[in-house]
């Protein structure tokens, strides 16, 4: 969303707190290497269910603002800043700071939503290591969704190799629109055990096994 489009007065932010609060939030400005952007779209996953009720193996930091996931436009840039610019639309990656490599017990400790703060606000700063650009055929609300279980799915599809065509993939919870998407460009089948006949149809499930 266009910064002139963001009310002073419409912002706000979201905080766990011995549970959710909100309040109103001031537009923060960027420090070296980070970016603000304007928040469009924002999803919830799992870890942020247990993030609030504690059941996460990382505490959340008191007050932070919740969501790893999300999805926003450009507003203003820190000092240093190269990897994005003003207009642009990006997410950010789960972990703040890894980018290649081995993971380590410090990078996998760096997380938004947890002791970063996320998406759930007006307003979000994110690190210039974890941008990510969204493709542009994307919807704000299906990036939004990029970064926990859009990933999720893309590794199971991938690791330890690709299904051939003509595999059957049975997708479960929250990944499985993405799965099916990815899949589809893959030339398997995929399978839902949960999803109705209509949202079958609109996420490209070849088949829905009932559960009950």
């Amino acid at each position: 969303m266009p910064d002139n489009d963001i009310h002073p007065d419409h912002a706000v932010a979201y905080h766990l707190d011995g549970g959710l609060t909100q309040s109103s939030q001031q537009r923060p400005d960027p420090g070296p290497r980070q970016v603000l952007i304007g928040v469009r779209a924002a999803s919830v996953n799992r870890r942020d269910l247990m993030l609030m009720d504690g059941t996460y193996p990382l505490p959340a930091t008191a007050g932070i603002i919740p969501l790893s996931d999300g999805v926003g436009e450009v507003i203003a840039l820190g000092p240093g800043v190269t990897r994005a610019g003003i207009g642009d639309r990006i997410t950010a990656s789960y972990f703040v700071h890894w980018i290649d490599g081995p993971q380590t017990l410090a990078t996998a400790a760096e997380q938004y939503g947890a002791n970063y703060d996320g998406f759930l606000a007006t307003y979000a700063l994110i690190e210039e290591d974890s941008i990510v650009h969204v493709p542009a055929h994307l919807t704000d609300a299906e990036a939004a969704t990029l970064s926990c279980a859009g990933l999720v799915a893309w590794s199971a599809l991938t690791t330890p190799g690709p299904p051939a065509p003509g595999a059957r993939v049975l997708t479960v919870g929250a990944a499985r629109w993405r799965c099916t998407r990815s899949n589809s460009r893959k030339s398997s089948a995929p399978r839902s055990s949960r999803s109705p006949p209509a949202r079958r149809r609109q996420t490209g499930c070849a088949r829905w096994v009932p559960t009950r």
